[in-house]
């Protein structure tokens, strides 16, 4: 099956760009964590952009001392969003290979309406970060035709937060700020590091690899501003936030001369976060209830013509609790060889979000309930790749 090794191994799932949009919590990195790493080429430089369009509609809400300027229970909640990464694989010689990775490992970007009435719990919440990963792996025989891989590396993240809501009316009238008044940290985290482990068994006359990578977790502090609209910077802030440990494994087979089909799963520990408790100025505690998340897909990737291959992949994740909830997914891909050396991949995915029910508090004396209806999110891909033998 020698179309598997010099074809299939760097198509790299292209269904699999647009399904990292939507991993669970605030995760985007998918179930392949250090893919670049096993292309068979000797070089590779990659880049990828995705382009998410999410729908997440809050509906009955209701709140406990609203300001008079919420008056709204119904509101759309998600925002389009673009991730962006960088892969440069390297073989530093027939045993070792090295791959270095830039991208946005954490993100979330929400806005509600302001005239929302679950805007004394949150009006928009922004999280962006540049993950910074190296991964290097040392790969010998283990009989006639096996391989086995042992995987190491280094991942390393900054985090930035900001995240705001509507003060209750008794909130604002004790801060002396003016009704609908909005309450917002902004927070910045520096580089904290973690690292990486894990192995591989390879077949490659079939296309065969088993993988298992486990991430660290990593603790970081979030330092910076609490505000208040009519009153400026009220204070110094902190938040202290552990980011949570993964384990990622995926399983892939040639079924036959041009035909590959594939599955893997990732669970990630969200349940370390049960709450972002803000020290400094006025001190806040909103309740995250955070469940450890799981991520499933299946798929499929066969080569079409000569220059062309698809893929096609369902997906599953297990929603973690503070809005994230389960989640279906379709994704499809297809990969074009320009050359010997430069392949254009595009991906889709269709997500079908689930409904459910939640209830918060945070800055003063509201509480809020509310409905999330049963919504569908989107997301495009497109990546560019140049390998050498």
């Amino acid at each position: 099956m020698k179309f598997f090794r010099n074809s299939v191994l760097t198509f790299a799932a292209t269904s699999m760009l647009a399904t990292a949009a939507h991993a669970s919590g605030w995760g985007t990195e998918g179930i392949n964590p250090g893919g670049a790493l096993f292309n068979d080429k000797s070089f590779v430089i990659q880049g990828a952009a995705i382009y998410a369009l999410p729908e997440r509609n809050y509906t009955g809400a209701t709140a406990t001392n609203p300001p008079a300027t919420l008056t709204s229970a119904n509101t759309n909640a998600a925002d389009t969003f673009v991730l962006t990464s960088g892969d440069v694989k390297f073989a530093v010689n027939e045993a070792v290979d090295c791959a270095l990775r830039a991208h946005e490992a954490y993100h979330n970007d929400t806005s509600a309406d302001l005239n929302w009435l679950g805007a004394t719990y949150t009006l928009s919440t922004d999280i962006s970060s540049l993950a910074l990963d190296g991964t290097c792996s040392y790969k010998f025989a283990v009989g006639d035709g096996y391989r086995l891989r042992l995987i190491g590396g280094v991942t390393s993240t900054d985090l930035s937060v900001t995240r705001s809501n509507v003060l209750d009316a008794l909130t604002a009238a004790g801060a002396g700020a003016a009704q609908g008044a909005i309450n917002t940290y902004s927070l910045e985290g520096d580089r904290v590091y973690g690292y990486r482990l894990g192995a591989s068994f390879e077949i490659p006359k079939y296309a065969l690899r088993a993988q298992v990578i486990y991430d660290s977790e990593r603790d970081i502090n979030l330092v910076g501003t609490q505000s208040i609209t009519g009153l400026g910077v009220v204070a110094p802030a902190l938040v202290s936030i552990t980011l949570p440990k993964s384990i990622s494994a995926r399983v892939q087979s040639g079924i036959n001369a041009t035909t590959l089909v594939y599955g893997g799963v990732r669970w990630t520990e969200w349940s370390v976060i049960q709450a972002l408790s803000v020290t400094g100025g006025t001190p806040v505690s909103v309740t995250t209830g955070y469940k450890n998340g799981w991520d499933v897909e299946v798929g499929v990737q066969k080569k079409l013509t000569s220059d062309l291959s698809g893929s096609a992949a369902i997906s599953w994740t297990k929603g973690i609790g503070g809005g994230y909830t389960d989640s279906w997914g379709l994704s499809a891909g297809l990969a074009y060889d320009l050359d010997d050396n430069w392949r254009v991949s595009v991906g889709a995915s269709a997500r079908y979000l689930t409904s459910s029910n939640g209830e918060g508090g945070t800055l003063g004396l509201s509480t809020v309930s509310y409905n999330q209806a049963n919504d569908w999110a989107y997301a495009a891909g497109v990546r560019l790749q140049y390998a050498l033998d």
